[in-house]
């Protein structure tokens, strides 16, 4: 009886130990997955910590909607997926776009050129001149929300207003405004400070459609900073030109030539009405002053008239006069008046 006893307590122990054991080794198991579940809680939670990096910015959107916009530095939101942030680039910060229609391979011939679907690349200047343009836009983010928001459709949109835009201003003004077209122009001040402006010009125009996009509603968030243009004549119109230019090169020499022919004509005639003036004026004041020599007798006379009596004025003008004409003659006859009525003289009768 008393060795039974104990054998009959030594399953008992055993069985107290092993459910022991059990106990163990589920607190042990309670306690990892309590442990993992708080390190994934806690990894869960510091998802929802971010650091904004600088030159960028956070928008933070609640179950798909924006609900605010954040600058750079340390972002604390509810973690996915009840908050998710998107990092844009920040408002200082310059980001090139390349127009695709204007960065096509040219077309290889006319009819392409003609063709609507190949010659995006094109614009027609005020001239009628055609010009092959290539364009990149550098734009700057204004509004996080509404970039984020035009993400998807930003690049098309602006492609379309550039093209818009660049069409609208190259056609106010002529080839030479757009691109150095003639070599002799290349120096003209007033060509080159419109060719600069021509990119002011399309930033502007791009610029106001924006800002009516923001007033609709229909918001971008960007704004244009500067556009790069790159200009040049259609390769399969270049000889066509080349042969323009050189027939206007031509016709501008042959003017050129002429106004310097006339200019040559017009200073030889200038010489010769200088001589013919200074021949005429030589001519004219001697004549004046051999009228006043001759009239410098009379004109004394005329100014002794009042104290002298009209026949003495006479006769001493006679004898003054007389005696160079007798003179030469060859014989003299005097007769006194009132002497004989009638004078015989020889030779036929008149």
């Amino acid at each position: 009886m008393t060795q039974a006893a104990p054998e009959a307590a030594r399953p008992a122990k055993a069985d107290e130990a092993l459910k022991t054991a059990w106990v163990q080794a589920i607190d042990l198991a309670f306690l990892a997955i309590f442990l993992v579940m708080t390190g994934l809680a806690t990894a869960w939670l510091a998802s929802g910590i971010r650091q904004v990096e600088p030159g960028t910015q956070a928008v933070v959107l609640r179950f798909g909607a924006v609900v605010a916009e954040h600058g750079p530095g340390p972002l604390v939101t509810w973690p996915a997926p009840i908050s998710h942030i998107e990092i844009i680039p920040g408002p200082d910060q310059l980001i090139a776009l390349p127009l695709p229609r204007f960065g096509h391979d040219e077309a290889p011939d006319m009819a392409a050129v003609l063709d609507p679907r190949r010659n995006a690349a094109f614009a027609l200047t005020g001239d009628a001149g055609l010009v092959r343009l290539e364009a990149t836009l550098f734009y700057t983010v204004t509004s996080a929300s509404d970039y984020l928001l035009a993400r998807d459709r930003l690049a098309p949109a602006l492609d379309r207003l550039a093209a818009t835009s660049i069409a609208a201003i190259a056609a106010g003004r002529d080839l030479d405004g757009v691109m150095v077209a003639r070599p002799e122009a290349l120096a003209s001040a007033t060509a080159a400070n419109r060719r600069e402006a021509l990119r002011g010009a399309i930033v502007a125009m791009i610029n106001q459609r924006l800002r009516a996009l923001d007033d609709s509603g229909a918001s971008l968030g960007v704004r244009i900073a500067r556009v790069d243009i790159a200009a040049a004549l259609p390769a399969v119109l270049a000889p066509v030109y080349q042969d323009v230019l050189s027939a206007a090169q031509r016709s501008e020499q042959a003017i050129a030539e002429a106004r310097t022919n006339a200019a040559t004509i017009r200073q030889a005639a200038d010489r010769l009405r200088i001589h013919l003036l200074r021949q005429a004026e030589g001519a004219a004041a001697e004549q004046v002053a051999n009228a006043r020599a001759r009239t410098a007798e009379l004109l004394t006379l005329a100014a002794h008239a009042d104290e002298l009596p009209r026949l003495s004025v006479l006769g001493r003008v006679f004898r003054e006069r007389i005696g160079p004409i007798l003179e030469q003659a060859g014989s003299v006859t005097t007769v006194e008046p009132g002497m004989i009525p009638k004078l015989i003289l020889p030779g036929a009768p008149p």
